[in-house]
């Protein structure tokens, strides 16, 4: 079922669904029937390869109201927000990620590179 495919990201690599428009429909009848925090986790991660962050931003973000200790969902929303220059907002996002799981090194290195682009923009 799309729900049980939704599950985990790895599903969709060991059933050959590579395509992201093919992945993009599961994720999206997935959330549709059970929209838990994994599956609009995956869904923002699906949007943000097909470069549709605006969409993306908001699955993001409902991961992480239904799962507020969800870190990856904090620092991929905070990516999204980054790729359309909300770089105050992603840093926020950073920053919950980071606080949610200090030890999560792509929120670190995003943290870096936030930070490098702010005083750039001064």
């Amino acid at each position: 079922s799309a729900v049980r495919w939704a599950r985990d990201h790895a599903v969709a690599e060991v059933l050959g669904l590579t395509a992201f428009d093919e992945a993009l429909a599961h994720y999206t009848q997935a959330a549709e029937i059970r929209p838990d925090a994994a599956t609009h986790y995956n869904l923002g991660n699906v949007l943000m390869k097909v470069d549709r962050a605006d969409e993306a931003i908001a699955h993001f973000a409902e991961a992480v109201r239904l799962d507020p200790q969800m870190a990856e969902a904090q620092n991929n929303w905070a990516y999204a927000l980054a790729s359309q220059g909300r770089l105050h907002e992603a840093a926020d996002h950073f920053a919950a990620a980071l606080r949610i799981n200090p030890n999560l090194v792509e929120a670190r290195l995003n943290v870096a590179r936030i930070r490098e682009q702010l005083g750039e923009a001064r």
